[in-house]
């Protein structure tokens, strides 16, 4: 598949790009470098009951083969999250052409005894280039002979895309409560903001939000809001959803809409204005 042009409607494009350095090892300089330039269609995926797998796009933007290798990551806590067990992917590596793309399938393993509840799985997406195309080169100076028995080595800076996986069993889909809008005077920067706060902090939220001035319908700010689950005992889940300032012709008066979901589909799970 070649390399496609990411929709508007997409809310994230995780792009790592490295430098791989080829040269030589002392006294020689290095000769050349080759840049290793990847992404991910998303770096977040919501599995439930009834949606149990997801496809990501690998994206290898280089010129050169890249290898991807999905890889679980641990928690500050030094353990794997608890959704490490019932996540699963393919394929496990990929080799994708310059400036192609190639799907990875994620997929959850939920059985009717797993406790209700919303299950993490955290992993980084390693892209190296490919072993046959690393080619040493050492140099001297520009017109200088290089030495029969010099040696060289390649050195590779292997980016890491994080993607995190919400797996939800028998739970709905989690909510936010806005509060009317407040405005920030004397900010250059932003107009003002809605005040949103999870209903169970416990959780995560992803979903989409979308804020409006009332009077002409005329959408001042989109796009897909994701809020993690908080940390062991915290209950503080409040956050602003703003956007900027400069806005002319606005009656003053905004409507924040949210939906349960990203992509949003059918009508807005909640309207708040003021």
């Amino acid at each position: 598949m070649r390399v496609p042009t990411p929709p508007h409607s997409r809310a994230f494009r995780a792009t790592a790009v490295a430098l791989l350095a080829i040269g030589s090892l002392v006294p020689f300089t290095a000769a050349r470098s080759q840049t290793i330039s990847v992404s991910l269609s998303d770096n977040l995926v919501v599995l439930t009951d009834k949606q149990r797998s997801q496809a990501l796009e690998l994206v290898n933007l280089s010129e050169d083969p890249i290898e991807f290798n999905l890889t679980a990551s641990k928690n500050a806590n030094g353990k794997l999250p608890d959704g490490t067990s019932i996540v699963r992917w393919a394929p496990e590596r990929a080799l994708v052409q310059a400036n192609r793309a190639v799907p990875m399938r994620v997929s959850s393993r939920m059985t009717p005894e797993m406790p209700p509840g919303e299950y993490m799985f955290k992993a980084f997406v390693r892209s190296d280039l490919h072993q046959a195309e690393r080619r040493p080169v050492p140099s001297g100076q520009p017109g200088e002979e290089v030495p029969k028995d010099a040696v060289s080595m390649s050195i590779a800076i292997a980016p890491s895309l994080p993607v995190t996986v919400y797996v939800r069993h028998k739970i709905a889909a989690p909510m936010i409560d806005a509060r009317p809008f407040v405005t920030t005077s004397g900010d250059e920067k932003f107009m003002g903001y809605f005040p949103v706060k999870k209903r169970q902090p416990e959780y995560s939220f992803v979903g989409f939000v979308q804020v409006v001035d009332k009077a002409s319908n005329r959408t001042l700010n989109q796009g897909r809001l994701h809020l993690p689950p908080n940390s062991s005992g915290s209950t503080d889940s409040q956050v602003r959803v703003a956007w900027p300032a400069n806005k002319d012709g606005l009656s003053g008066n905004y409507c924040l809409r949210i939906w349960d979901q990203f992509p949003a589909s059918g009508s807005p799970a909640q309207e708040t204005c003021g």
